[in-house]
């Protein structure tokens, strides 16, 4: 397997990564962004505005197509193509059921069911893949471009623990085990440990025992087997952005971000480029990646995904989690470098509120107006008249 990064080859990494994008988000794909399916049934109709967080992947598309439920912005779409992004791209709409998945949206619309299958696609491309997603890939008869089986293979923090100290690579101490007995004897330790879901993502399903009760954990571990790590005290959390071609012959490593997290736990937002680039730790980020890469292609995994990295207080770095969808870093990293024209532009990526503000207002007074402004570019605005908030690229 060929992997190639940003730092020894920048321009063969952004040739390559922009003809990999184009091959895997072709005429022939759908692409699904079902965002929705990573919050937990229980936040979910809560967070009205998660709905239209699948149409955060747009600004990165080009002759290919994608589906999305309403509100959707044309004046957003007019926007995009006057900086020649989103070119081509043919933008399929149903109306929206918020509580449910957009996949579960498709699956009961039996008229656009039969829409969908008169375009012959040969490929679903899709952000998450849970049993809404296989089963409406079933009902389509549209290959998923990974399974159900590698996705969760591929995400599966345990899994990824489990290799790390295979090939030997720095991982926190702790021990991972279903046996409620050792759990008890880890959470009632002086020390403070943290318990790891090893599926559950962006924060939720961890537990810590300086802040939770034995209770809480039992009640939502169900019996599961779970990671166990000794708290470190953070200096950072790396993030590194990653593409695996489909015949899995080619790896790309693209950028480094830092991300913001509340409490040192749940995702905020992200910062580019990461505090590391272009020091010792950026050397160790990519040599550990690279062997990361090569376990995530054997799985079977093919598209964007990153990796979550801690650095300790001492410089220590570790290999956390593995995200194998599009990220919060992936859609403003790709659309800088398709504004921009490079990888090494500076950049924070966050959720912003307004009491009141029109979209059309929006991008005649504030977004920018070519390429080459430092300014803020809007990566998600179809919620900000209903919701007052929107996904922000601002470049710094």
């Amino acid at each position: 397997m060929q992997i190639i990064d940003f730092i020894t080859s920048e321009s063969q990494t952004i040739t390559l990564l922009q003809s990999q994008i184009e091959h895997f988000l072709d005429n022939d794909t759908l692409v699904i962004n079902d965002t929705r399916g990573m919050i937990i049934p229980s936040v979910l109709p809560f967070i009205e505005f998660v709905c239209t967080y699948d149409q955060r992947i747009f600004s990165l598309l080009k002759n290919t197509n994608v589906i999305f439920t309403h509100p959707f912005s044309l004046e957003i779409q007019e926007y995009y193509k006057k900086l020649w992004l989103t070119q081509n791209v043919w933008v399929f709409l149903i109306e929206n059921q918020k509580e449910i998945t957009l996949a579960k949206n498709i699956a009961q619309n039996k008229e656009f069911i039969e829409k969908l299958k008169s375009y012959h696609f040969k490929k679903i491309v899709p952000f998450f893949v849970n049993n809404d997603m296989q089963e409406l890939a079933n009902i389509l008869d549209i290959p998923l471009s990974v399974s159900q089986d590698i996705f969760t293979k591929a995400n599966d923090k345990l899994l990824l623990k489990k290799y790390l100290l295979q090939v030997k690579l720095p991982t926190i101490d702790g021990d991972f085990t279903s046996d409620k007995e050792i759990l008890k004897r880890y959470f009632f330790s002086p020390e403070r440990y943290l318990f790891k879901d090893p599926l559950w993502v962006s924060g939720y399903g961890f537990w810590d025992n300086s802040e939770n009760t034995f209770e809480e954990l039992e009640l939502n571990y169900e019996g599961k087997e779970l990671i166990v790590e000794r708290f470190i005290q953070k200096e950072s959390s790396p993030s590194v952005q990653f593409f695996i071609s489909e015949d899995k012959s080619i790896g790309i490593i693209f950028w480094i971000t830092d991300q913001i997290l509340e409490k040192g736990k749940v995702y905020l937002w992200n910062k580019s480029p990461s505090q590391y680039v272009g020091t010792k730790i950026q050397d160790t980020l990519i040599s550990q990646s690279k062997k990361i890469i090569e376990y995530i292609a054997k799985i079977g995994y093919n598209g964007f995904w990153g990796i979550d990295f801690i650095v300790d207080t001492s410089g220590a770095v570790y290999a956390t989690e593995v995200n194998a969808r599009f990220t919060w870093a992936t859609y403003p990293a790709v659309t800088a470098l398709l504004l921009k024209g490079t990888l090494w532009s500076s950049w924070e990526f966050f959720n912003y509120e307004w009491d009141s503000q029109k979209i059309e207002n929006y991008l005649q007074d504030q977004a920018i107006k070519t390429p080459h402004e430092t300014w803020i570019f809007p990566l998600w605005l179809s919620g900000i008249e209903k919701f007052g908030k929107a996904n922000i690229l601002k470049f710094i």
